[in-house]
């Protein structure tokens, strides 16, 4: 009960006070709005904002049949292949070495930093095999902190 009184009173006051109600019931689409101004109308989709440098270590491995696999590079084609409402989700950039993506992200040129490790192939490959104690291959994040 003390709710529906509640409620009564908020209703009272709002027709009352006709400024609050317009404020109320304009001011939230007026805000969409101005999103959509400003973060809407790129046809780069969200790729233009999010830029993440990846630096690919992976060895690769020698698969059955004497084929490579380096899931690394497989890696880095989903990250390219992302997409959010068919536009690019990421704006991925290759990188040789650490020392000078870091000095970008520094830069803000970029948002985030994947380092693939040297044995990724390997751990994975041991992992598909059944192996209950495979080694570990970390996939190091480093982002600047003011972008999260």
């Amino acid at each position: 009960m003390k709710a529906l009184s509640v409620m009564r009173k908020t209703l009272r006051e709002l027709l009352r006070e006709r400024m609050t109600t317009a404020l109320m019931l304009v001011f939230p689409p007026l805000l969409v709005g101005f999103y959509y101004v400003a973060f809407g109308q790129t046809s780069e989709g969200l790729s233009k904002y999010i830029s993440v440098l990846v630096l690919n270590r992976d060895a690769g491995v020698e698969a059955a049949g004497g084929e490579s696999a380096n899931a690394g590079q497989v890696f880095i084609d989903l990250l390219e292949a992302a997409e959010y409402e068919g536009k690019p989700l990421f704006n991925v950039t290759r990188v040789d070495d650490r020392p000078s993506a870091q000095i970008t992200l520094r830069e803000h040129k970029a948002s985030l930093l994947i380092d693939i490790p040297v044995n990724f192939s390997a751990v994975l490959g041991e992992i598909a095999d059944g192996n209950e104690q495979p080694q570990t291959a970390e996939i190091t994040l480093v982002g600047a902190p003011e972008s999260s």
